[in-house]
């Protein structure tokens, strides 16, 4: 069970600017030296120093919980009177800025699960990718990153936080911290682990529908990549099981566990529906763990790989992982973080180039074709929006009575005001009004590899 403070590790908030990573590096390894002795061959602390709301936030890694405690202790307001130091990560932590941003490079927001902590979910052996690999990765130069935390910890019987209360302050910590239009204008990637996914969805169902609150994030701008996300099963039997599962991989037992899935009940699986109607849709993709995890006793799968498929992306395999470890890398060269980095990678590419598409998102007339349906079919019928990232971007309005036939795979159905539309891949696949589906019986396709059957 993770404890919500991190072992080794502390964040520095308030630092002046002109405090130098050479001072804090000077401080915090005498720290380290005093408590491990000078024969101790501890290793250095490791130390990020990034630029935070208009002062400077550290994060410091020491060799052992005796040095981080100590450090914690440690009157730092005899230097300087306005830092705070804490080992809990709650809200934005920013791990590494570039000075000076560039358009088309992301931020990347890391988003913890169900009794996590912001910096240990993704730490491992005192290296945690987001800040010692990733930012100086070549596949993804000048990245910014940083974790979000919040207080998911199932044992705080005061804690009566839920994912809605999560989402919404994930958007405002992060609003908060992308003020420069050079940085409103970079696309934002969500990195999330397990519960955390749901977190991220439901912030982007909540950004969707309160678009003018937040002034520096829009849909347009964002991607996510889940990393074993229990998206829901076939059936609600399967998505509690999930829960369970991953209930019981942090401690969770009895009442206790009872209250703290209340947020990821059933009301989870709408908001999955709901998702998949955002316009635009955010790009995303779907990772799943192949080892089982020692829960307990016993080893299970936590997330089985149906369950870590959202809508039409199916899924893909990281090799040799946990469920723990999907989203801790020791070294840059670990499989699993290259396959993170191609994954954030192709989102990054996804959210430019629909960004800098002119005919983003506008409806076009379409050109009846002969060869494929009746004219008649076509009375009135608007083109599809265009979809940008990997599933279907749904449209939500149809404009008379017709059918289309999308392209790609799909085959999801969904009601509007005034429709029923098939997703089908790439585009939307098939939309046909309700009066004309009264006495309709029988398969649409909803695009060339699965369709979607009315009954």
């Amino acid at each position: 069970m993770m404890s919500p403070h991190s072992l080794e590790t502390v964040r520095v908030l308030g630092i002046p600017d002109g405090t130098s990573k050479q001072a804090l590096e000077h401080l915090f390894l005498s720290i380290n030296t005093s408590t491990n002795g000078p024969s101790t061959e501890a290793r250095p602390p490791v130390i990020s120093v990034a630029s935070q709301s208009g002062t400077q936030t550290a994060t410091v890694t020491f060799s052992s919980k005796e040095a981080k405690k100590k450090a914690l202790r440690y009157r730092i307001n005899q230097y300087l009177w306005d830092w705070n130091i804490d080992d809990r990560f709650n809200g934005i932590t920013v791990l590494d800025s570039d000075p000076a941003p560039v358009l088309d490079t992301s931020s990347i927001v890391a988003v913890h699960g169900l009794n996590g902590n912001a910096f240990d979910t993704f730490a491992c052996d005192g290296r945690m990718w987001l800040r010692d690999f990733l930012p100086s990765d070549p596949q993804l130069k000048r990245t910014r990153t940083m974790t979000f935390g919040y207080n998911s910890s199932a044992s705080d019987s005061k804690n009566n936080e839920a994912v809605r209360e999560w989402a919404s302050a994930l958007l405002r910590e992060v609003d908060l911290v992308r003020k420069s239009a050079a940085e409103k204008s970079r696309p934002i990637i969500f990195v999330c682990h397990s519960l955390g996914g749901i977190v991220a969805r439901e912030a982007m169902i909540r950004l969707g529908r309160e678009t003018q609150r937040y002034d520096g994030i829009d849909l347009k701008h964002c991607g996510l990549l889940f990393l074993a996300t229990p998206h829901s099963g076939s059936q609600m039997a399967d998505w509690d099981a999930n829960l369970v599962q991953v209930a019981e991989l942090v401690g969770i037992r009895g009442t206790v566990f009872s209250n703290a899935l209340k947020s990821f009940n059933s009301g989870s699986m709408v908001a999955k529906e709901d998702f998949g109607l955002l316009n635009p849709l955010p790009p995303y993709e779907c990772l799943y763990e192949t080892r089982k995890t020692k829960v307990g006793v016993r080893m299970r799968t936590i997330v089985e790989a149906d369950s870590a498929g959202l809508d039409a992306v199916k899924a893909q395999p990281m090799v040799d992982v946990d469920h723990r470890q999907i989203c801790r890398f020791k070294h840059s060269t670990n499989p699993g973080y290259k396959q993170i980095v191609g994954c954030l990678k192709r989102i990054q590419d996804r959210i430019v180039m629909a960004s800098n598409s002119k005919d983003y998102d506008i409806p076009r007339q379409v050109v009846p074709s002969q060869n494929n349906m009746d004219d008649n079919l076509y009375s009135g019928m608007v083109s599809p929006r265009r979809c940008v990232g990997s599933v279907p971007n749904v449209r939500q309005t149809s404009t008379g009575v017709g059918m289309q036939s999308g392209h790609g795979t799909g085959g999801e159905i969904r009601r509007s005001e005034n429709a029923l539309i098939i997703g089908g891949g790439c585009a939307t696949g098939a939309t046909m009004s309700i009066e004309h589906l009264k006495n309709f019986n029988g398969v649409i396709k909803g695009g060339t590899g699965l369709g979607a059957r009315i009954v």
